[in-house]
């Protein structure tokens, strides 16, 4: 097939910025070493979305991924993601508080085959 270096140098600056990303994140986040378990976040799309939080003195990471083709709304009011976090590809800070005494859920949308990686970790 035909071979276009322009196509090839944006889908490779695509992609390393996106594994630089993910390996600064690696490296100040302590919840990201390797013995450090997942744990499960239900939401109520579990069959398109599959989202999970690590956590290790004090650093925290959550990630929620969708296997869907479709833009997909979810809901949970898992006390695992509170905290001040910050998203690893947009920049957002957010600060997120689950008040058990008045039913709070997190509303959310997320496009289709995206994720969303927030990074709970005291920043360097």
């Amino acid at each position: 097939g035909d071979w276009s270096s322009d196509v090839c140098s944006s889908d490779l600056y695509e992609m390393e910025s996106f594994y630089k990303k993910l390996l600064e994140l690696r490296h100040h986040n302590k919840a990201l070493a390797a013995n450090v378990p997942y744990q499960r976040i239900t939401t109520d799309q579990d069959d398109q979305i599959f989202a999970y939080v690590r956590e290790y003195k004090g650093d925290k990471v959550v990630i929620v991924l969708n296997f869907s083709n479709k833009v997909t709304n979810w809901n949970l009011d898992s006390k695992l993601l509170e905290g001040n976090a910050i998203d690893i590809f947009t920049g957002k800070k957010m600060s997120i508080k689950i008040n058990s005494q008045v039913k709070s859920k997190i509303s959310t949308t997320i496009e289709p085959w995206s994720y969303l990686v927030l990074d709970y970790s005291k920043q360097p």
